[in-house]
């Protein structure tokens, strides 16, 4: 008898190391998703920062050239 409810709880915890395999590469998939979009959000960002800073340096630059034309 006590052999009998070894087995069973040996079963049964195999089955339950199963789903938490399961669950544990379910959670992966979702982590790597997650990365994935927070990583183009940045280089998105980091683009539209850099664009910014370019274009306002041409502005500046126009704007000082500017200056020293109408200084002469």
């Amino acid at each position: 008898m006590l052999r009998f409810v070894r087995q069973v709880l040996r079963q049964q915890q195999v089955g339950r190391i199963g789903e938490l395999e399961r669950e544990l590469m379910a959670l992966r998939g979702r982590h790597t998703e997650t990365i994935q979009q927070l990583k183009k959000a940045f280089l998105q960002e980091k683009h539209d920062c850099q664009a910014n800073a370019d274009r306002r340096i041409s502005e500046m630059s126009k704007q000082a050239n500017q200056v020293c034309i109408d200084a002469l």
